[in-house]
């Protein structure tokens, strides 16, 4: 499984968007980004999708049209841009090389793909020309969608996928996932707080540790976390699950989601990752 990092950063990113920080004005001037998280396994399979990743497509040169699913972890819109999926057929897309995208998430996100409309529930999807435009075949808005809830396993094409619930909503429910293809794991936990007593014991149920491992770095050095983690969150996090028997020797810590707020400078926010962790940023690669 290939791992590759479309966006490593929080909802402002870094450089924030409209911000003049140390931190900020060191990332524009040495062109180190961290733009708002989203994750490519493999050239099938996205976590999240944020309003960054038509741009972040056309820099990794990653087709979106060969995309099959899509896990959305919670509806703020630097998760999850609706929109977009309007394009996905009609006279904005010819010739797709997959009919149909499945987006996986709760009903708060595929709610939006409605409001759009830009989806439709899995299995309602007819792959019926239109008529002709421009000279191409045209097709309705080609995505469909999968409503799921926490503690959930399910199968996306070669993917299976456990929902955990997120520390992150109070009126949504939020989710981490587990993602296992050809013996492989990941477990994606942004955007969350400290998990549960009950969510470790649930994975434990599983009895398989997990390869890859992506933290939720939000505040990084600050003495802060609520609906995120800190850097002192991760290392306890990373601590439970080594004692828990969910990782092995060769797993990869790595921190994602970082905000400009979670170190005063871009030198501080490398030197104070905790031991054991790798810090992603856009573009970055993980091999399992």
């Amino acid at each position: 499984m290939k791992i590759t990092f479309f966006g490593a950063g929080a909802s402002e990113g870094i450089p924030a968007v409209f911000c003049e920080c140390a931190l900020c004005r060191q990332a524009r001037a040495e062109r180190k980004f961290f733009t708002r998280s989203q994750v490519l396994l493999d050239d099938d399979f996205l976590i999240d999708f944020p309003p960054d990743s038509y741009y972040r497509a056309l820099m990794h040169g990653v087709d979106l049209a060969r995309v099959r699913h899509i896990l959305v972890t919670h509806s703020h819109s630097d998760h999850f841009y609706a929109e977009d999926f309007f394009m996905r057929g009609l006279a904005s897309s010819y010739c797709l090389a997959e009919p149909t995208v499945t987006v996986y998430a709760s009903k708060a996100v595929t709610d939006l793909l409605e409001r759009f409309h830009a989806g439709y529930p899995q299995g309602m999807y007819a792959h019926e020309p239109l008529g002709i435009e421009n000279g191409y075949e045209k097709y309705p808005q080609s995505t469909e969608y999968v409503c799921v809830t926490p503690w959930e396993t399910f199968t996306a094409g070669e993917y299976t996928v456990t929902a955990y619930p997120s520390a992150h909503m109070p009126d949504e429910p939020s989710m981490i996932f587990a993602v296992e293809k050809k013996g492989k794991r990941l477990l994606y936990a942004t955007d969350t707080g400290r998990l549960s007593a009950r969510i470790y014991d649930f994975m434990q149920k599983d009895g398989k540790p997990f390869d890859a491992v992506a933290y939720d770095c939000t505040y990084g050095t600050l003495d802060f976390n609520e609906g995120h983690m800190n850097f002192a969150d991760c290392a306890d996090m990373r601590a439970e699950l080594i004692q828990r028997g969910l990782t092995h020797k060769s797993t990869v810590h790595i921190l994602t989601h970082v905000s400009h707020n979670a170190a005063r400078s871009l030198p501080a926010l490398f030197s104070e990752v905790p031991d054991g962790f790798i810090l992603a940023h856009d573009g970055a690669e993980v091999i399992l």
